[in-house]
């Protein structure tokens, strides 16, 4: 989905001093066999890999932060899954975007389109 997530993160992690851009996704891709997609009605193992994604995300986004990193992830979290995400992930919560700090940065995007 080309919703912008990707441009809004990497303009947030440039404005931030030390930052890592970290993209969820990434570790979906590293699985080379026996990967299931996501669908409207997901497998078993599907959801399993996406729960797995989620830890991987959370343990990296935790080892870069202890490491002295900011860290802005970028991955798609529907309903119930943002409580799903793993305590270790908890702490970084007071270091996520603000709704209005994207926003703010799509705006600055579309003033510097429409200029």
């Amino acid at each position: 989905m080309a919703a912008g997530k990707s441009t809004t993160a990497e303009a947030l992690a440039l404005k931030l001093d030390k930052c890592v851009h970290l993209r969820g996704d990434v570790f979906r891709r590293m699985i080379s066999s026996g990967r299931e997609e996501m669908s409207a009605a997901p497998s078993e193992e599907a959801v399993r890999q996406l729960h797995l994604r989620y830890r991987l995300t959370a343990e990296a986004a935790k080892t870069y932060f202890d490491g002295g990193f900011s860290v802005v992830v970028q991955d798609n979290y529907y309903g119930e899954a943002l409580p799903r995400m793993p305590v270790s992930y908890t702490h970084l919560r007071a270091h996520e975007t603000g709704r209005n700090l994207v926003c703010r940065l799509l705006l600055e995007k579309k003033k510097k389109k429409n200029s």
